[in-house]
């Protein structure tokens, strides 16, 4: 009897891994294309509006417009099924390669820079990505950094739990891969900086699921692979990542407005300004020792 439950339980384990792999093999990872703007507008329009506590919604004449835009400046991705060619997810990630942008999002978005609040608190992420201690908040400026944003993402309620959101979110880090090795060559940055907002229900509070530690885990495997490419060798084992998390609002607009104009922090949705920062300098130092 003990053997069947354990053949039961192996073939229960291979069948949802194998389902899983099916499920992935039919599910096509790209950067949007125009083709994608309505098809991402739709998915705002009948799902994305009723989770507008948790994801930007802007007015409704605006977010063809704000997408069409975005697929264009090549900041989108989505997953779609690949025979019918059914939009599920998408998500938004770009280099900042802007300094006004850079400006705009750091003092209004994240709050970051030049922000009353001030940082609400800093830890070191370890090489296992464990929270090993307190930490002061690095400095880090547009001169100094290739800083991307991430953020703008959304899974249909009925395709979640599958892993997508996470294949997303790896596709679009390998699409900035190349343009970020070649940004700190160019430059001589020391440092990659990841940039992202979450409410309070997205950082683990009033009951929701903490999405840091795996927005660090996805930050973690391609800065490292960014580094790998710049140092022409691996990144050490006590790689570490710095977070600082600061006082911010997810935005909120009059979803009838004909301005696209954020409403004031007191009918916006409270949360926090991240920031990721993965220290080349370190590695640097370690591969040209004195």
């Amino acid at each position: 009897m003990k053997k069947f439950t354990l053949l039961t339980q192996f073939a229960l384990s291979l069948l949802c891994t194998t389902t899983i792999a099916m499920e992935n093999y039919l599910i096509d990872y790209q950067q949007a294309t125009s083709d994608h703007a309505q098809p991402i507008v739709d998915v705002i329009n009948k799902y994305a509006v009723k989770d507008n506590t948790k994801i930007v919604i802007l007015p409704e004449k605006f977010r063809s417009m704000a997408v069409k835009d975005d697929i264009a400046k090549k900041r989108l991705y989505c997953a779609t099924d690949k025979q019918f060619h059914e939009m599920f997810a998408f998500k938004k990630l770009f280099i900042i390669d802007n300094e006004q942008e850079y400006n705009d999002i750091t003092v209004n978005e994240i709050r970051c820079a030049c922000y009353k609040g001030g940082c609400l608190g800093t830890v070191t992420f370890d090489a296992q990505n464990i929270p090993v201690k307190s930490a002061s908040a690095m400095p880090f400026f547009f001169q100094d950094s290739a800083i991307i944003y991430f953020g703008g993402d959304y899974t249909v309620p009925m395709y979640r739990n599958r892993k997508i959101n996470s294949s997303l979110t790896r596709h679009a880090f390998d699409s900035i891969k190349q343009d970020t090795i070649d940004t700190i060559k160019k430059n001589n940055f020391d440092k990659i900086v990841l940039l992202y907002g979450l409410t309070k229900a997205n950082a683990g509070e009033q009951g929701g699921i903490d999405r840091t530690p795996s927005i660090v885990r996805a930050f973690r495997k391609f800065a490292e692979q960014v580094s790998a490419q710049v140092l022409n060798k691996p990144a050490p084992e006590d790689n570490i990542i710095i977070h600082s998390r600061y006082a911010a609002f997810m935005p909120t607009f009059d979803q009838k407005s004909t301005e696209c104009v954020p409403l004031p922090d007191d009918k916006s949705i409270p949360g926090y300004g991240n920031v990721l920062i993965f220290p080349l300098n370190r590695l640097l130092n370690s591969a040209n020792p004195k």
